[in-house]
């Protein structure tokens, strides 16, 4: 394989991985977004979390903000929920700083929890682990 085939897959791994991290920062989004909406428009929390799996499914169908800004839009709008487009948007904003901090501190944790796993195999097939 030549360098070049290396690096060519290498940036493959990388996109693949963006994407993937990016498509759980907006699901999670839409999470927040629904639950948030959802408390708004006077929802339970078992009707709430209902209305943010189905804004969490329509990203995957439909792919984009503007379907889901206009989703919740009409849907608060039904509920007589006085919210302007501008205060909407922001908060489509926030919730997504918010939800990408959450992926990327669960991901985090996530490795740290495979590096204290290794660790533990480490030390449970040799009997002592040295951390010099």
């Amino acid at each position: 394989m030549t360098t070049f085939d290396e690096r060519e897959r290498g940036f493959e791994t990388q996109w693949q991985h963006d994407e993937t991290v990016r498509f759980r920062v907006l699901s999670r989004r839409n999470r927040l977004l629904g639950l948030w909406a959802g408390h708004l428009m006077g929802l339970t929390v078992g009707e709430a979390e209902a209305y943010a799996k189905r804004l969490v499914d329509l990203e995957v169908e439909l792919a984009g903000d503007e379907p889901i800004h206009d989703r919740v839009e009409a849907d608060l709008r039904r509920a007589d929920v006085d919210l302007s487009d501008h205060r909407l948007r922001k908060q489509m904003a926030s919730l997504m700083i918010e939800a990408h901090d959450q992926v990327m501190s669960e991901a985090t944790a996530s490795e740290a929890d495979a590096q204290e796993r290794y660790a533990a195999q480490v030390t449970s097939a040799t009997g002592t682990l040295d951390r010099r």
